[in-house]
């Protein structure tokens, strides 16, 4: 199963409330929901393996350097819902990225085709690396889900060409040695 978070959906959603409460934009559920995909389109994303423990002051130190760039991307959104509210849209219940639905479209095949280790560990590794190495597309209404259908064939590619790498780099950085000194440890 994959473990793979993105803390910049936390921090977004962390800086919303605050952002938003200061706005005059309109706060019914479509347009926040618009306001959250718009802005992590627009932000680099922060994929973590939520298995290996969070280290709370890293991701804490982290996030207090991308804050304000976060609080101007959340006001760049709100300006363009303000502008163009989406109420007639039909929405879906909850935000998605069609890159995660992708990745678990075309990446365990390629996986399973390559010569790596297929542990939880190295799977895991490989798909926060394709995540944090492509542009999320987040979107909320089914006519964004629609659109999305036409961009599968520049996504797949793009997926292609970032699992290869990711792979590669799975299998030179051997992630196991820490793991595996542990355990060494442990077991004398």
């Amino acid at each position: 199963m994959l473990h793979v978070i993105n803390t910049m959906e936390i921090w977004v959603e962390k800086c919303m409330a605050e952002v938003i409460a200061k706005s005059d934009v309109c706060t019914c559920d479509k347009c926040l929901k618009d306001i959250y995909a718009l802005t992590l389109n627009r932000l680099k994303p922060n994929y973590i393996i939520s298995t290996k423990g969070i280290n709370s002051k890293e991701l804490d130190s982290k996030f207090e350097i991308v804050k304000d760039t976060i609080i101007d991307q959340i006001k760049i959104s709100i300006d363009k819902i303000k502008n163009n509210p989406n109420h007639n849209k039909d929405h879906i219940e909850s935000v998605a990225n069609c890159a995660e639905i992708y990745l678990e479209e075309y990446v365990p095949k390629i996986i399973e085709e390559s010569d790596m280790c297929k542990c939880d560990e190295c799977i895991n590794e490989v798909y926060k690396f394709i995540l944090n190495n492509i542009r999320p597309c987040y979107y909320v209404s089914k006519e964004g889900s629609i659109i999305l259908n036409l961009k599968r064939e520049e996504y797949k590619t793009n997926i292609v060409i970032e699992t290869e790498k990711a792979i590669e780099y799975v299998k030179n950085n051997n992630i196991h040695v820490g793991f595996k000194l542990w355990i060494d440890y442990y077991e004398w």
